[in-house]
């Protein structure tokens, strides 16, 4: 993208008035980086986030270059610990880096099918957009689809295939009922699958949230783990 259309696109993005840029006028460099050092101390701090976004996302250059760029700012937000990390190119709220690394990790994995991957995703948009309820629910049924392919059964709900595997892997009873008791309350009247009533006693706030998109990432990186030793040994046994 060059220069113009990226400084055109920036003011549709976060100036209301939009420049007219007579015919072969070429933005410079200098000049549009100083406009924009000015344009962050006005923004609110969740503006500056979408700003950073826009950057990384639409940079006027080699890929490689954007991918920098997400790094420097990676290592600033690290570096004045800030409760927000890089990933993909988005902010989301973890301020840890074995949880964004639980997390990308779910989201990245080529072995994990693409379906999961995305319900994956779509947890992390909805706790960024502040839609806490929905990311958990998104977060549990990538973890009830994973499980119930690795048993087989399409149809299974994530309670009967956890069990399944609990006596296939040998998991540890307490590690079962902590994931069925997960599923339990998201299943349950007043859980994160069904619309919350405003009597409800359950409202699912950040952490919460935040607690279970880590928490199934976690499973679903487990579980890949487990497949592939198990895959290493069914080749072994076949030489």
């Amino acid at each position: 993208m060059a220069l113009t259309e990226f400084y055109m696109r920036y003011c549709r993005e976060f100036i209301v008035e939009v420049p007219v840029i007579p015919s072969g006028y070429t933005v410079k460099a200098d000049g549009f980086l100083e406009h924009a050092k000015k344009l962050i101390e006005t923004l609110d701090w969740y503006r500056v986030y979408d700003l950073l976004e826009f950057w990384v996302e639409h940079y006027p250059g080699p890929r490689k270059l954007a991918d920098r760029l997400a790094e420097r700012i990676e290592a600033v937000l690290v570096r004045e610990n800030v409760d927000h990390r890089l990933l993909n190119g988005r902010f989301i709220p973890v301020s840890d880096d074995v949880e964004k690394e639980a997390i990308a990790t779910a989201m990245d994995n080529a072995n994990v099918p693409a379906h999961i991957r995305a319900q994956i995703d779509k947890a992390v948009d909805f706790i960024r957009t502040g839609d806490y309820r929905q990311s958990a629910h998104e977060a549990v049924s990538a973890v009830e689809a994973q499980c119930r392919i690795i048993i087989g059964k399409p149809d299974a709900t994530l309670g009967t295939a956890l069990k399944e595997l609990g006596g296939q892997w040998q998991l540890h009873p307490a590690l079962v009922k902590t994931y069925s008791q997960m599923y339990g309350w998201s299943s349950n009247e007043s859980g994160v699958r069904h619309s919350i009533r405003p009597d409800s006693e359950t409202m699912v706030d950040y952490p919460l949230a935040k607690l279970i998109l880590i928490q199934c990432a976690g499973f679903i990186n487990y579980a890949e783990v487990k497949l592939m030793h198990r895959d290493e040994q069914q080749i072994d046994t076949k030489e």
